[in-house]
């Protein structure tokens, strides 16, 4: 009896404190489990290492390999150099490897360059960054047009072969926004109304006729047979043509809108 007592005193129940915490660890330890494997089906969840590695997986989805990805237009990084696509051709021969053909401009210098690439290689997209400033000056030896960060007091200079026409019609200080890759400037985008005075206008004979103008920038188009000299018209940014006359109540508006789109 003494024996059986010891062993009964020895059983005694634990205290509830400890049986609570004893619980918990359990349920601790089935939530880990469960973690582990996503769904019970054994597929392993995603650990939080794992979803800091997403952005390289996203940036991957910005190669393009050669040639099903390749297309005109598109802006690739080749041999560190940020190029356009002008036009492409794919070839196979025989049973050989396929190539591509590529007529290739240079974001930066502007400069025009034939390359071939190998089937299955894989460039990167060029990535840019945005600012807003305002043009200052064409640098004549640099054959460079000179642009003006509004925050920074920065000046960037942009080549005139990147520009092409465009170049022809920047004022200073025009409003614009440019597209930047590392340091240099590759495009650049003129946010507000493109307006132009007229410097000059041709006698016309038959009024239904357009006339031929010079403009304030001296390049000649033609016009409307109304148009006289000191008239402001509206020059569209695509093909750079004359839109319309402007009357002075629409250029106070567009010269508001230019200073709202500074100020967002």
């Amino acid at each position: 009896m003494a024996a059986s007592k010891s062993v009964l005193q020895r059983r005694r129940p634990r205290p509830q404190g400890l049986v609570l915490a004893a619980l918990a660890a359990a349920a601790a330890s089935a939530a880990f489990c469960c973690s582990c494997f996503a769904g019970g089906h054994g597929v392993p969840a995603l650990r939080p290492a794992a979803a800091g590695r997403l952005p390289l997986i996203a940036r991957q989805g910005n190669m393009i390999q050669i040639p099903g990805d390749i297309k005109n237009g598109q802006r690739l990084i080749i041999e560190g150099i940020p190029v356009s696509v002008m036009e492409f051709m794919s070839k196979k021969q025989g049973k050989g490897v396929a190539f591509t053909k590529a007529k290739l401009r240079n974001l930066v210098s502007g400069a025009i360059v034939e390359k071939t690439l190998s089937s299955g290689s894989k460039f990167e997209e060029v990535e840019t960054s945005t600012k807003r400033g305002t043009f200052s000056y064409f640098d004549e030896q640099t054959n460079s047009y000179v642009l003006m960060d509004t925050e920074t007091f920065e000046t960037f200079p942009i080549a005139a072969d990147i520009l092409g026409e465009l170049g022809e019609w920047l004022t200073e200080g025009m409003y614009m926004e440019f597209e930047q890759w590392e340091t240099k400037i590759i495009g650049v985008k003129v946010k507000g109304d493109l307006i132009l005075d007229v410097a000059e206008v041709a006698q016309v004979k038959d009024n239904k006729k357009d006339c031929t103008c010079v403009l304030s920038n001296g390049i000649t188009r033609s016009g409307p047979p109304y148009l006289q000299v000191g008239d402001k018209v509206l020059i569209d940014k695509g093909d750079f043509r004359i839109i319309k006359r402007l009357s002075a109540e629409e250029v106070a508006a567009s010269a508001r809108a230019e200073e709202d789109l500074k100020a967002r």
